[in-house]
């Protein structure tokens, strides 16, 4: 006999797993537990999959970050207004006397 019920991830499912994964500390600690502590199932295989898509983002933007120089160098950029004159140039834009 044919099981009735699927082992899949309806669209909702999937969408509310990936907030929960999105979520600040919360979601590193639910993708983990989901990936490796709870029995088999679509979560496990959801969670896991998830997990290796963020490796491998992690991976290409270090790849990335070594070829493109690894640093913003600010030296070179040539900031309009000094810390003393921001507050006058605002007064300016408002015509604030």
């Amino acid at each position: 006999m044919k099981p009735t019920t699927s082992n899949n991830i309806s669209f909702l499912g999937g969408l509310g797993l990936i907030v929960l994964f999105c979520l600040p500390y919360i979601g590193d600690l639910a993708l983990i537990i989901c990936a490796f502590f709870i029995p088999e199932g679509s979560v496990k295989k959801f969670a896991r999959g998830f997990l290796i898509f963020c490796v491998v983002v992690i991976i290409i933007d270090v790849i990335l970050t070594f070829v493109t120089g690894g640093s913003f160098n600010f030296e070179y950029y040539k900031f309009p207004l000094l810390q003393e004159e921001e507050l006058e140039a605002f007064k300016n834009i408002l015509n604030i006397a």
